[in-house]
């Protein structure tokens, strides 16, 4: 299997130690197949709902999303995917709502994967605990992570090591980590995650992004009967 093709990745200005209740990315292009990934987190979840992403051309389907505008000892967090029927490009947005919509700093990065057979499996988790365990379905996936830490002011460092670490923010709001495995070549379960001093809580989201389909032997790769004596 063929590990997918990382294409790009783009945040939300200002990344996200910023406010505002509508944040966009910088116009992003994608083609037919590709797999678009969408990181998104706030430094609380009091009174704020984070909008699954939206762009003209792309349906965005929230994979896992940390129960918005409930609790205060939390960040907000989300992962969303979308796969494309066509190739296009515009610039994804999201619109937090809630009453601290508009002064919670948050943000969001979007990833585009190509060559991929789709979206796999996803994961998430909102305590102490620094990693969460993801089994993806099958080897060679690129995996996708954020953490969002509620404590803030640590440095965190990104588990396991990644291919890009896309955002590492040392924040007194919280700290933010958003990173990716380009080709997990394990097909077993992995802890995703950060390493670091700090207590937490931790909100973190994981998704995969599977391997290309591959295909079996043309014609011309499997010998033919001339070719190996038989009937010779």
């Amino acid at each position: 299997m063929a590990a997918p093709t990382f294409v790009s990745y783009n945040s939300t200005t200002s990344a996200f130690t910023a406010t505002g209740a509508t944040k966009s990315t910088a116009s992003i292009s994608w083609q037919s197949g590709d797999v678009v990934v969408a990181v998104l987190g706030a430094e609380n979840t009091n009174s704020i709902t984070l909008g699954v992403p939206t762009v003209s051309g792309l349906t965005f389907t929230m994979q896992k999303q940390n129960n918005p505008g409930t609790a205060s000892s939390t960040c907000a967090s989300m992962v969303a995917t979308a796969v494309a029927a066509s190739s296009s490009s515009g610039a994804v947005s999201s619109t937090a709502t809630g009453s601290n919509s508009g002064t919670l700093f948050w943000g969001m990065g979007v990833y585009v994967f190509r060559g991929s057979a789709g979206v796999g499996n996803s994961a998430e988790q909102h305590t102490s605990t620094k990693t969460v365990s993801l089994t993806p379905t099958g080897a060679d996936s690129a995996i996708v992570w954020g953490v969002f830490d509620f404590a803030g002011a640590h440095t965190n460092t990104a588990t396991p090591t990644a291919t890009h670490n896309e955002v590492a923010i040392n924040n007194s709001n919280y700290d933010v980590n958003i990173s990716d495995l380009d080709d997990q070549v394990s097909a077993g379960a992995a802890s995703y995650g950060v390493t670091s001093t700090s207590a937490g809580p931790f909100s973190i989201v994981v998704v995969e992004v599977k391997a290309g389909a591959g295909g079996g032997a043309s014609a011309f790769d499997i010998p033919q009967l001339g070719m190996t004596g038989v009937g010779f």
